[in-house]
């Protein structure tokens, strides 16, 4: 949303992605390794952005998390298709040549499958608390909250990158927060130019307003102030 770069290395990476997918397909394995060559030149990009993007998400989301539930330790993990490579110092991302042979020994399960096995489309980011996956212990609301807390560091990354303050839509989102995580995550919001909110009847809203707020009520399908 703020990297033009990353847009456009994105789109000509799904580009060469879908056109890759058509020869499997249509079994004209003649072109495979031109696709394989751009398919690892543009995601190498792709893959080195995600990673820094990551990073800079991890030191907001982790004191956003920890405000709202007192939990420490819940961090992003982005765990790349093409795997970093470690050395005796540290880990470094594979070189082109070593991104091409890791498409190549799945070039004959791609033509069985017919579909691109190896690639920035199959990577995944997890949730980790202490080296250990946190979403599979972790309850629905915990789920929740973490994601409208990614939403939160999304627009307080935004903000800071570009100086532009963001427009949040929150379509009845916090349902499933007790009052007290529901205090505190919209207390934690960035400065925006406008937030718009839905809730069901019953719910608190007053808590939420600020000076200027207008409330709307929608009945019978008809909407007053």
């Amino acid at each position: 949303m703020y990297d033009i770069l990353y847009i456009d290395v994105l789109r000509r990476y799904k580009r060469v992605l879908k056109s890759r997918n058509i020869i499997l397909k249509e079994q004209k394995y003649e072109m495979l390794d031109e696709y394989d060559f751009q398919l690892a030149e543009n995601g190498l990009i792709i893959q080195k952005k995600r990673k820094n993007m990551v990073f800079q998400f991890n030191q907001i989301f982790g004191k956003l998390y920890e405000e709202v539930t007192g939990i420490q330790g819940v961090t992003i993990s982005y765990e790349p298709a093409w795997k970093e490579i470690p050395d005796d110092v540290s880990v470094h991302f594979p070189s082109q040549e070593e991104v091409l042979s890791c498409i190549r020994q799945k070039r004959e399960q791609d033509k069985i499958l017919c579909t691109t096995l190896s690639g920035p489309h199959r990577d995944r980011i997890t949730f980790m608390q202490n080296k250990e996956h946190f979403i599979p212990s972790a309850s629905t609301g915990q789920r929740r909250l973490i994601a409208l807390l990614l939403r939160t560091a999304q627009a307080v990354f935004y903000e800071k990158v570009t100086g532009i303050k963001p427009v949040l839509l929150m379509d009845d989102v916090m349902l499933e927060l007790d009052p007290d995580k529901r205090q505190k995550l919209t207390s934690l919001l960035p400065e925006y130019d406008q937030l718009f909110c839905t809730f069901l009847p019953g719910e608190p809203y007053e808590r939420y307003k600020h000076k200027g707020t207008r409330i709307y009520f929608l009945e019978k399908g008809v909407w007053h102030e």
